[in-house]
C-alpha cells in the first residue's frame, strides 16, 4: 500500500478538516489534526458560522440554570427524546454546508473524484453525512466522512450514521456507542479506538538542562519562578474562581508567574482589564479563535512551564503527554462542566493519570489541615502513587485550591508526578488508549480507508 502522505496528497481527493464555533476544544483538536499531516498535504479548513452554536455553549458553561438543562438533556431518559430532534433538525439545515463544499469543489484546478471530511463537531457529521448522496448525484464526488470524537464519552449525538469512520479515545467509549447502536437498531458504523489526537507540537522532547528547570520549579527548596498557564475557555467560565485563584496564590510566593490566554470577548473584557495591572501576570490575546490556540502553543514553546490550571474538556488528554515533553506540565483540573468532562475524568482514573476519588478527597483533607506527609501513615503511599499521576482535580472553592497546590509542591507531591512515564502496552484491553501519536494513527488509518476505497480489493 502506498504510503499515507501519497495517498492522502493525490489531486483527486480533496481534504476537508471542519469543526464548528462551540469554544475552542474543536478547534484545538482540528489544528493538533492539521500540525500531524505529512508533509505536503494541504488541507481546506471548513468553519461552521452558526454564532448560536457558540452562544449555546457558552450558555450551557458558564450559567448555572444552562449548566443543569445541558447535564439534564446529557442524560437518559431526557436525552433519547432530544438527540433524534436535534439530529432532525440538522439535516434540515445543510443548504448553507453544501454550498461551502460546491465552492471546495469548484476551485479545483482539477476537478476531484473525491473529498475527504474530518469533522471534530457532532453536529457538522449529522449534516455531511446527510449530504453524500447529493454530491454524489448532483456532482460525481465520493464524500468520505471521517467524526473524531473529541470528549472520551458516551453520549448518542456522536453516533453519526453513516460515517466512514469514528475514532475514540478508550474501548468504553466505543463498548458504549455499539450499544447504544444496537438498541436502537441503527446501522453499525466502523468506531476505531486511539489514542487522543493531541498536538503533535507539545509532544516533542525537550532538552535535559529544560526538563531539569521544569523539576526546579516545583520543587519547594528552589528559588526558580514557577510558571503556570491558565489558558480560558471558549465559554470563559470560572473567571472569578482564577481570579481569586492567581492571587492567593501570589500571596503564598512570589515565584509563581502566571501566564494567560485568553479570547478578547465582551464577557472576557472585565476579567482581562483586571488582570492587567498585575505584574505578576503575562497576558496573550486575540479576538480570533486560530490566533489564541497559537498563542498558547507560543507560550509553551518559549517558556518552561510546569503547571497549568485547565477544565477536564479535550486539555485533560494532555495528560498522555510525558513531563519531559514540550507541553508535558501538571494538569490542575477545574471542576467539571456537564457529563463528557465527567467522563474525561473518569478516562484519566481508569489509567491512573489522576488520583483515585478517594485519593482525591484524602489529599484535600490533608491539605484543609496542612499535614506534613512524612508525619503521616498514609503519606509514603501517596508520594509513590503520584509517580504515575500526570493531573489532579482542584478543590471547587479558589483559596482552597490555591493553598492546595502550594501544599502539593511542598509536600514533594509534584515532584513526585514529575516521573510519570506513561507505559504503553497494545496487548492489554486499553493500551490502545495510551500513547501521544493518535493524530499519526488517525491519519494511518484514514489513509488505509482511502486506498481501500480506490482498489477494494486491496
Amino acid at each position: 500500500m502506498p504510503g499515507t502522505a501519497e495517498i492522502l496528497s493525490r489531486k483527486s481527493l480533496v481534504l476537508v478538516l471542519a469543526y464548528a464555533p462551540t469554544g475552542l476544544g474543536h478547534l484545538r483538536v482540528t489544528y493538533a489534526l492539521n500540525n500531524g499531516l505529512p508533509e505536503g498535504v494541504l488541507p481546506v479548513l471548513l468553519g461552521s458560522q452558526d454564532d448560536s452554536l457558540t452562544y449555546l455553549h457558552r450558555l450551557a458553561s458558564s450559567n448555572t440554570w444552562g449548566r443543569k438543562i445541558q447535564e439534564i438533556i446529557q442524560s437518559p431518559p431526557v436525552e433519547s427524546i432530544f438527540i433524534p430532534l436535534y439530529r432532525f433538525f440538522l439535516k434540515l439545515h445543510t443548504e448553507e454546508l453544501y454550498k461551502k463544499l460546491l465552492t471546495i469543489l469548484d476551485q479545483r484546478i482539477t476537478e476531484p473524484k473525491s473529498i475527504l471530511v474530518v469533522s471534530t463537531h457532532f453536529g457538522l457529521g449529522h449534516q455531511l453525512v446527510e449530504l453524500k448522496k447529493r454530491l454524489a448525484k448532483e456532482r460525481g464526488v465520493k464524500m468520505f466522512v471521517v467524526v473524531v470524537v473529541t470528549d472520551d464519552t458516551v453520549q448518542q449525538i456522536w453516533y453519526v450514521n453513516g460515517a466512514d469512520l469514528t475514532f475514540v479515545p478508550s474501548e468504553t467509549t466505543k463498548k458504549g456507542m455499539i450499544e447504544f447502536a444496537e438498541k436502537h437498531h441503527l446501522a453499525k458504523i466502523p468506531i476505531v479506538v486511539s489514542p487522543y489526537p493531541v498536538s503533535p507540537k507539545s509532544t516533542k522532547p525537550i532538552s535535559s538542562e529544560e526538563f531539569a528547570t521544569r523539576k526546579k520549579q516545583v520543587t519547594e527548596a528552589q528559588q526558580t519562578k514557577i510558571h503556570m498557564a491558565i489558558p480560558i475557555s471558549g465559554a470563559a467560565v470560572w473567571l472569578d474562581f482564577y481570579t481569586r485563584l492567581i492571587l492567593g496564590l501570589h500571596v503564598y510566593s512570589d515565584r509563581f508567574l502566571f501566564h494567560v490566554v485568553s479570547k478578547e470577548a465582551p464577557y472576557t473584557y472585565g476579567f482581562l482589564k483586571m488582570i492587567l495591572k498585575y505584574p505578576f501576570i503575562r497576558q496573550y490575546t486575540s479576538i480570533h479563535d486560530r490566533e489564541v490556540i497559537n498563542l498558547y502553543e507560543d507560550v509553551y514553546r518559549t517558556n518552561i512551564i510546569s503547571l497549568e490550571v485547565t477544565k477536564p474538556s479535550e486539555q485533560a488528554f494532555k495528560a498522555l503527554i510525558n513531563p519531559d515533553q514540550s507541553g508535558g506540565s501538571l494538569l490542575l483540573l477545574s471542576s467539571p462542566v456537564g457529563r463528557q468532562e465527567y467522563d474525561n475524568l473518569a478516562f484519566l482514573r481508569r489509567h491512573f493519570l489522576l488520583p483515585s476519588k478517594e485519593e482525591k478527597q484524602l489529599l484535600w483533607r490533608l491539605s484543609l489541615r496542612k499535614a506534613r506527609l512524612k508525619d503521616e501513615s498514609n503519606g509514603i503511599q501517596l508520594i509513590q502513587s503520584a509517580k504515575s499521576w500526570r493531573s489532579v482535580e482542584l478543590p471547587q472553592n479558589p483559596l482552597e485550591a490555591a493553598f492546595f497546590i502550594w501544599w502539593m509542591l511542598k509536600e514533594g507531591i509534584f515532584s513526585s508526578m514529575m516521573e510519570c512515564r506513561t507505559e504503553v502496552d497494545v496487548t492489554t484491553r486499553h493500551g490502545r488508549e495510551l500513547g501521544f501519536d493518535g493524530v499519526q494513527k488517525i491519519w494511518n488509518r484514514v489513509a488505509q480507508l482511502i486506498e481501500t476505497s480506490y482498489n477494494p480489493s486491496g
